[in-house]
């Protein structure tokens, strides 16, 4: 009897169990904003290597009177944007049956001068925005908040083999950090599927205990 109700368990939990995520990480370049070596309050307007800049950017390592300790997410150093745009395109394109996830971090700085303005944070493919942000977070003075996009591909959609891309827009030095975009399957829900199985499961169970009932 306990045995039964073993194997008829396991097989449900198998059956109903989502699949195992098979997310795989798109390589961004300078994700981190590390590649610059600055000094505690020094900046590098100009300077974001791997990223385009477009208006006024540059790269940050806050003191203490910047952000509280001089923390970021990651790191030393953090990303500004001040009336402008980074941008970059991936060596990667657009696939059927993915799911691409992209987080970043936004940062509120504890300095009332420049405290963090209304951000854009837009996912690409080609020139088309696919998924974005457009200031969804209320972020207390000195801390930071993640931002995260989510855009499923699926078969049809016209911008499939187009190049992915990440933008990130701002004023009076909107800074942002670590940023990090997976890739993963498209998974449908696996119940469906699985009715089948826990209909045996059903059905071996009900057997077992009627032959049973019968031995007695």
């Amino acid at each position: 009897m306990k045995l039964n109700k073993f194997l008829g368990m396991s097989i449900l939990i198998t059956a109903l169990s989502p699949l195992e995520s098979m997310a795989a990480q798109v390589f961004v370049g300078n994700a981190g904003f590390e590649a610059v070596v600055l000094s505690d309050g020094a900046w590098a307007t100009g300077n974001v290597p791997d990223w385009t800049i477009l208006g006024v950017a540059g790269t940050f390592n806050p003191d203490s009177g910047s952000m509280p300790g001089g923390s970021t997410p990651e790191g030393n150093n953090m990303v500004f944007v001040h009336g402008g745009s980074l941008t970059q395109t991936l060596g990667t394109t657009l696939t059927a049956n993915t799911t691409y996830t992209l987080t970043m971090d936004v940062i509120k700085r504890s300095d009332t001068i420049y405290q963090s303005a209304p951000y854009l944070i837009e996912l690409l493919a080609g020139n088309d925005v696919i998924a974005q942000d457009n200031n969804s977070l209320a972020i207390p003075s000195g801390t930071w908040q993640t931002s995260t996009l989510i855009y499923d591909a699926l078969p049809g959609d016209l911008l499939l083999g187009s190049a992915l891309g990440i933008r990130i827009s701002g004023d009076a030095q909107t800074s942002f950090d670590r940023v990090v975009l997976d890739a993963s399957p498209v998974i449908p829900t696996p119940v469906p599927a699985a009715l089948p199985l826990f209909a045996s499961a059903l059905g071996w169970m009900g057997f077992a205990g009627w032959k049973r009932k019968k031995a007695a």
